[in-house]
């Protein structure tokens, strides 16, 4: 089974019993069309693979799975590096989405907590991630963790990211990315949790600092 093939049974699993099969296979077109773009080094069908992985490792503990399934497709459906409102208008293709499927959000709950994923994955950042201490157990620490799980990754593995991620930069200097990415790695450990659930913060917590502070360390040495 190709990586798209998966992905396709998780996108059916998500909208089983939603909408007709014409919008659903319409906007499986466009998920398909934008994470397989050449621009997304990092951001591409492996992403959504890997978050899908992370997820299932605390299926049984989701209230509704069909949501996150659908926040993490549509969480980076629009992304654009060089525009700062990428977030902004995931929110509304998937609106426009619900709006072609006929659904109002405020009636229908698997669409109202898709829509409150996707707007919690706008900041990433919730109580638990900045109370010293504090974890979480909601569907939406559950997703965030997933999308962030990759910063606990063993070094080799943290650094391919990185240079992946770099790679969908290419509208900044080298200069100026660094200095991007440092003020963004530098908030990351100011705050008392990079991860909000129980699980990942056993798991993952202390290796994601670990590789945040050496990515820190490269990226001051190199403008030097």
């Amino acid at each position: 089974m190709s990586d798209l093939d998966i992905l396709k049974r998780e996108w059916d699993k998500a909208l089983s019993d939603f909408c007709s099969a014409e919008v659903s296979d319409k906007w499986w077109s466009h998920v398909v069309e934008k994470y397989s773009s050449e621009d997304r080094k990092y951001h591409n069908h492996d992403y959504l693979l890997r978050t899908f992985q992370f997820v299932k490792e605390n299926i049984e503990k989701l209230k509704s799975p069909q949501a996150v399934a659908m926040a993490i497709f549509f969480q980076k459906l629009e992304y654009d590096p060089s525009s700062g409102d990428g977030d902004a208008a995931c929110v509304e293709r998937y609106k426009q989405f619900l709006q072609e499927a006929q659904i109002d959000h405020e009636e229908d709950e698997r669409a109202k907590c898709t829509l409150e994923l996707l707007e919690a994955s706008k900041s990433n950042l919730t109580e638990e991630h900045m109370t010293v201490g504090s974890s979480g157990a909601e569907d939406r620490h559950y997703l965030l963790d997933a999308l962030i799980a990759v910063l606990g990754a063993p070094p080799p593995e943290y650094e391919l990211y990185t240079a992946r991620v770099q790679a969908e930069y290419t509208h900044l200097s080298d200069a100026a990315y660094k200095q991007l990415r440092l003020k963004i790695l530098q908030s990351l450990l100011l705050i008392p949790n990079v991860y909000a659930t129980r699980e990942f913060q056993e798991r993952y917590e202390k290796q994601a600092r670990e590789n945040i502070r050496k990515e820190i360390e490269k990226l001051k040495q190199s403008q030097h």
